[in-house]
């Protein structure tokens, strides 16, 4: 009978052996988790942007001004969309009074669980044009003190921006006012500053 030298693994070794692969799987999930939330981000950050490009190309299209409100209720971000009713530009005024109709809207900006959500993050950002710290309870939807972003027949828009958060990423939204060229800005929290 032929006797062959068998050795199994000890029970220090196998131990070691499922620590490791335990490790790099922690690891794996953690960066897997970043890359989803950066993507959610990323995604929300772009439908705002169509919203704001779209809105752009339909009063280009019309020759007439059109504009996206955006409003919060309990705690949910909406937008519409205005046309100009006598000629002077899409007013908060007289969207209030009816003159400026609704012509789409208004709809939920994102879904209910959405990774990218208007805000924040926690930490806070640099105010991209000061430096200054913003406060992270500040608006985050400012279009000339206002939550109305108007883009005229020519294509020149409302300068301001609209900032999104995962809780920890920012994005912003920049709409360059006479130019009406629509940005999407990432925020480096190293760095504290915005990067395109």
């Amino acid at each position: 009978m032929n006797h062959r030298n068998q050795r199994g693994f000890t029970c220090p070794e196998l131990l070691t052996v499922v620590a490791i692969i335990g490790i790099m799987a922690a690891i794996s999930t953690a960066v897997l988790m970043n890359g989803l939330m950066r993507t959610g981000l990323k995604s929300a950050a772009g439908r705002v942007r169509n919203i704001l490009v779209m809105t752009r190309a339909d009063a280009i299209a019309l020759e007439s001004n059109q504009a996206v409100k955006f409003t919060q209720r309990d705690g949910v971000w909406y937008y519409a969309i205005y046309s100009d009713g006598n000629g002077n530009g899409v007013l908060n005024a007289e969207i209030n009074s009816g003159v400026d109709p609704i012509v789409e809207g208004p709809y939920a900006l994102f879904n209910a669980g959405s990774i990218g959500q208007v805000g924040f993050p926690a930490q806070g950002v640099a105010d991209p044009d000061t430096g200054v710290q913003i406060d992270p309870g500040a608006l985050a939807v400012n279009f000339n003190r206002s939550t109305l972003c108007s883009f005229s027949a020519v294509g020149s828009g409302t300068p301001g921006s609209i900032y999104l958060t995962n809780g920890s990423d920012a994005m912003m939204i920049r709409s360059s006012g006479d130019s009406g060229h629509i940005r999407v800005m990432t925020y480096n929290s190293l760095r504290r500053q915005w990067e395109e």
